[in-house]
């Protein structure tokens, strides 16, 4: 009997072991667990146009990823939810949960108050993207929409990963960058908003497909354009604005940017037309001719694939011809300076300043 016992005992540690040892090993992974969602589609002025809402982009990517797993879902133009979410108009989580529900999904919203709850829901089981609310991220000045998209989480480095509209793909911020902000906040007892929108039966798509394993691009040449990007849009004081050879430095900064190439073409055709527009200003025609025929050499099929420019039949912006046809009247072709004038008109009757310079020039 007492051998018995003896043995039972033994068996009973040994259990009781094991199950500290489990315990201790999920609290481990726990305390520096890590999860990514690869996969989630971007968008933002990356890849897409500088004027972008925010929110708009964050449906859009969370659409287009589940769209992925099951292309009957409905997929609604960027177009349509930029006029649906514009950029300066605030629109509660709340509401965006129920246009999530009219399309047929499952939508809620929900307060996390720690970032190791986060990792359920971004977990290799789970694979949800959620879009959030966040404040100002420190190292960014400019226009300022709040909404973007969680895709990982690590508690091990003390950071989430987020697709952010101005930020670019698979940014990370620190736990510490909050504080900096809100230093009496997350993590330390706030909760924060998360929208959950997935379809009803998402579990059965994300068994349909094996989880994608491509990293997301490399961050270097995003940060770079960011620190540009940032200063440029944020150049809206009186000061800078009639400041033009500092706004050509900061156009031409962007232009330089040895990745300037895998910029969109809506975004690249924007920064040769801004330039031609202040060489103008400047009485510089001839760089600014240059800039413009640039500008127009991408001024084409700038809808695609993200509907953009649709309001415009041909697929174009008037914009660079009336800048064109600037640069010519500067260098005294006015024949030119009117034809380019004309086929802005062509492109937009309403635009104003091009029927202005004509006015001006017959």
């Amino acid at each position: 009997m007492k051998i018995l016992l003896k043995r039972n005992l033994k068996y009973v540690a040994i259990l009781v072991g094991v199950v500290i040892l489990v315990s201790a090993l999920f609290w481990l992974l726990g305390q520096q667990g890590e999860a990514i969602i690869y996969g989630v589609p971007y968008t933002g002025i990356y890849n897409s146009d500088f004027r972008q809402s925010a929110l708009a982009a964050a449906v859009f990517s969370i659409l287009q990823y589940w769209w992925q797993y099951d292309n009957t879902l409905p997929l609604p133009p960027l177009l349509e939810l930029q006029q649906k979410f514009p950029p300066d108009l605030y629109v509660s989580l709340d509401e965006v949960a129920t246009f999530f529900r009219g399309l047929g999904y499952d939508a809620r919203v929900m307060r996390i108050e720690s970032p190791k709850k986060l990792l359920r829901y971004v977990s290799l089981q789970e694979r949800t993207p959620l879009l959030f609310e966040q404040m100002i991220v420190p190292d960014y000045a400019g226009d300022y929409s709040p909404h973007r998209v969680l895709v990982g989480v690590s508690l091990s480095k003390k950071i989430i990963i987020v697709h952010d509209v101005y930020l670019g793909p698979a940014y990370q911020i620190s736990f510490d960058e909050w504080r900096a902000n809100y230093p009496r906040r997350w993590p330390e007892n706030y909760k924060f908003n998360f929208l959950i929108a997935r379809p009803p039966n998402y579990k059965n798509l994300l068994t349909r497909k094996s989880p994608e394993t491509t990293p997301y691009p490399d961050r270097s040449a995003y940060d770079r354009l960011k620190k540009i990007i940032s200063v440029w849009l944020s150049a809206t004081d009186d000061a800078i604005q009639t400041n033009f050879p500092e706004l050509l430095r900061l156009h031409e900064a962007v232009r330089d940017e040895p990745n300037f190439s895998e910029l969109s073409p809506a975004i690249r055709m924007s920064v040769f037309n801004n330039i031609a527009a202040i060489l103008n200003k400047l009485g510089r025609y001839e760089e600014a001719k240059v800039a413009a025929e640039q500008a127009l050499s991408l001024n084409k099929d700038l809808d695609h694939p993200w509907d953009i420019w649709s309001g415009f039949p041909k697929k174009q912006l008037p914009n660079p011809l009336k800048h064109l046809g600037d640069a010519y009247k500067g260098l005294g072709e006015k024949e030119k300076a009117r034809e380019a004038y004309r086929k802005a008109l062509e492109i937009d009757p309403t635009y104003q300043a091009a029927k202005n310079a004509l006015d001006l020039i017959e």
